[in-house]
């Protein structure tokens, strides 16, 4: 009897979920190689799940007797994506909806481990007509199934980019996945901007401003073409934030929650930069050799591209200081006029968590 509180069962559940997962996903969970190969030997020994290939593409199913296995562990948690013909895994065999129900696995592991919460029976049903508020206890994650589905108000949204929304207590974030942006109309997006406030603000869930968060498989060098540069700095996001999908990308998840942590450590990182009250360079203080810092920790992807394109007009140097893992993703948008400062992602997580 597989127990709820073990990896196997976590890997059953965001199957679930999701419909599909790969390696990586299982990777994100179950981090030790060996480990990883008894569980996946387990669940496949157990007829819980199918390797499943097709177009040169492999990836991880739930059988039919393991979507029964997991309505009678919970049904009231998996009804929604597993009973009454609503199986994604049954319909979705095209190559485009199985990659993106695999971004998306990936992106609920990475929500899972820095410990928002995915399941439907647990947060409250904010895109249902009949919520009238939304009252929330800890972070919680709509997939883009979740979200978009507001009965006639779903035409508005559906063919948005976004994989889901993320909703702190701080913050609303649309999330995305690197891989499924490959086009982007940005009238869509603000459209999706606008009705997600207005259903949000009708709730009772009050914010200041839309986020975004863009996900990239670290084996994948974070590089956007000139078009989609532009389209992140036109964006209606008030940040537009890039996060890994690995573990560095789940304690920075934690960060960007978290206002006071997010604070502290911007604190920790301007005490030594100087003011310039007459700069009309985006910055955040200014470093001895008098050059504009942009504090990139959160690696705001709309903030520094403005920043390095203010530097250029302005023919000035400057300097980004950034997580070390950020620092090949950084460097991407940077030319020489910039430099790259880091901060040893190990010495905030000793200090920090």
């Amino acid at each position: 009897m597989i127990q709820k509180d073990a990896k196997a069962y976590h890997v059953l559940e965001i199957l679930s979920m999701a419909g599909e997962v790969g390696e990586d996903m299982v990777s994100l969970l179950i981090p030790q190689p060996d480990y990883r190969k008894k569980i996946l030997q387990r669940l496949l020994l157990e007829n819980k799940i199918v390797r499943y290939q097709k177009d040169g593409v492999k990836g991880y199913r739930l059988t039919i007797s393991g979507k029964r296995w997991m309505l009678q562990s919970d049904y009231n948690r998996f009804s929604y994506f597993l009973a009454n013909g609503a199986d994604a895994s049954m319909r979705r065999s095209d190559l485009v909806h199985r990659k993106r129900q695999r971004r998306l696995a990936e992106m609920m592991a990475l929500f899972f481990l820095a410990g928002t919460n995915l399941f439907r029976d647990e947060k409250p049903s904010i895109f249902q007509e009949q919520l009238t508020e939304a009252k929330l206890s800890q972070s919680v994650f709509y997939s883009s199934r979740e979200w978009k589905d507001m009965g006639s108000l779903s035409t508005k949204v559906i063919s948005s980019r976004g994989a889901g929304v993320w909703l702190t207590k701080n913050a609303v974030w649309l999330c995305y996945h690197l891989d499924g942006v490959t086009s982007w109309y940005g009238n869509v997006e603000k459209r999706a901007d606008i009705l997600l406030r207005s259903v949000l603000q009708e709730k009772g869930y009050s914010f200041s401003e839309t986020r975004a968060l863009l996900f990239y498989s670290q084996t994948d060098t974070l590089i956007l073409e000139a078009k989609r540069q532009a389209d992140i700095r036109d964006s209606p996001f008030e940040k537009f934030c890039c996060v890994p999908l690995d573990e560095n990308g789940s304690l920075l998840l934690q960060i960007l929650e978290d206002a006071q942590m997010c604070q502290c450590l911007y604190q920790v990182l301007t005490e030594d930069l100087k003011s310039n009250a007459e700069s009309n360079i985006i910055n955040d203080g200014y470093n001895d050799a008098l050059e504009p810092v942009l504090i990139c920790f959160d690696f705001d992807i709309k903030r520094l591209l403005l920043f390095v394109m203010q530097l250029r007009y302005a023919q000035k140097k400057g300097e980004v200081i950034c997580f070390d893992f950020q620092k090949e993703g950084v460097k991407q948008y940077c030319d020489e006029a910039t430099q790259i400062s880091t901060v040893d992602m190990e010495a905030v997580r000793e200090n920090f968590f």
